[in-house]
């Protein structure tokens, strides 16, 4: 393993920023952001930014193709539509990103690149989306470890870790005036500067598995093992139960949970035209709207708030348990810290975990 200095850090930014688009935390307006990396930024390492990392596979918005209406002037029934593909995804590199964030995009990967079955009509290769996985392949994720987690973050209760982000590509650790890198992939150690790093002795390795070990302590699991097991059928069974009514009656169906969110993934497609020119867009939505669930025929079944808050729960801690075999969450406290109306997504789960479910009349 390697170390590199504070001081050093924009040395080394500015030399892979070359060619590269690098995004990195800064504090701008008093909110920490990820944003562009120009040399002479000042950079804000540690904990989470405002919103999570899925921008950079799964953007708010993209154009997935162009289009063109020609008419023959002649015959004005001879229309020709000429299609371009609008496929973009330039090399960059997520810079300072937290643990979680990497497991957001690691789930991302499940939804939208996923191979073998479980689902007939998408074969034997299961689903490849090829917007997200030109992304995916041209991003380099560089996380940073939370040495002093956030009271509202509550990843290793979700399976995750402060301290260990598999799939990211480097790992950096704080240790008083250095950042350690760990290089868990050959495109990571590609991003090494060896003139502005030098190597650790096993002192300073022991030095880094005591910070790691410290960082975990710090973080209460909220259920144990156990509960973790029982949680997806459990949340089953309180389907029907009256307290879903209460819990989610101050909600605001603002969304802001699902925005934030690093796994949230629903989304919908458009055509937008001016003319005879136009494309057609992926933007992100929500299964907090109203309109969300609307059917073609005009019957809606998730227009009660309950029913779609209901939903938001059972699909992250109950559903993606028996489609994907994961949790849909990765416990970073965004929906917890930014809900303007106060719910904490970790108290509900842990009311119907302590639930007595004989009573499940709504």
């Amino acid at each position: 393993m390697r170390a590199i200095s504070v001081d050093n850090l924009s040395r080394w930014l500015d030399n892979i920023a070359q060619g590269v688009s690098v995004w990195v935390p800064q504090d701008i307006e008093g909110t920490r952001l990820l944003a562009p990396y120009h040399t002479g930024d000042e950079i804000s390492l540690g904990g989470p930014c405002r919103l999570s990392a899925k921008e950079f596979v799964f953007p708010k918005t993209e154009y997935m193709l162009r289009f063109e209406y020609h008419k023959s002037p002649d015959d004005p029934e001879n229309v020709t539509i000429d299609l371009k593909s609008a496929m973009e995804a330039p090399r960059t590199i997520a810079f300072g990103i937290t643990p979680c964030d990497v497991q957001g995009i690691k789930f991302l990967d499940e939804v939208f690149a996923w191979q073998g079955s479980g689902v007939e009509s998408c074969g034997p290769q299961g689903y490849q989306d090829p917007y997200f996985k030109a992304r995916r392949a041209n991003c380099l994720l560089v996380a940073v470890s939370c040495l002093e987690p956030d009271n509202t973050c509550f990843c290793q209760s979700m399976g995750g870790s402060p301290v260990e982000a598999p799939g990211a590509d480097l790992l950096l650790t704080r240790i008083n005036h250095e950042y350690v890198i760990e290089v868990l992939t050959k495109r990571g150690g590609e991003l090494i500067v060896e003139t502005l790093c030098r190597e650790l002795d096993k002192s300073e390795a022991d030095a880094l598995e005591s910070a790691k070990r410290k960082a975990g302590e710090r973080q209460e699991l909220l259920w144990g093992p156990q509960e973790v097991e029982d949680l997806a059928p459990r949340l089953g069974e309180a389907f029907e139960h009256r307290d879903w009514k209460p819990i989610s009656a101050n909600c605001y169906s603002c969304g802001i949970c699902t925005y934030l969110c690093p796994t949230c993934h629903c989304f919908n497609i458009a055509d937008e035209a001016r003319g005879s020119q136009g494309g057609r867009m992926r933007c992100w939505d929500t299964c907090m709207f109203p309109l969300y669930s609307l059917e073609a025929s005009g019957h809606n079944p998730r227009e009660a708030l309950m029913k779609r808050y209901r939903n938001r729960i059972e699909h992250k801690f109950n559903y993606l348990i028996a489609s994907k075999h994961v949790f849909g969450c990765v416990g970073c406290g965004r929906c917890v810290r930014h809900c303007p109306a106060g719910l904490d997504l970790r108290q509900v789960v842990l009311h119907f975990l302590k639930l007595d479910l004989k009573e499940v009349t709504t």
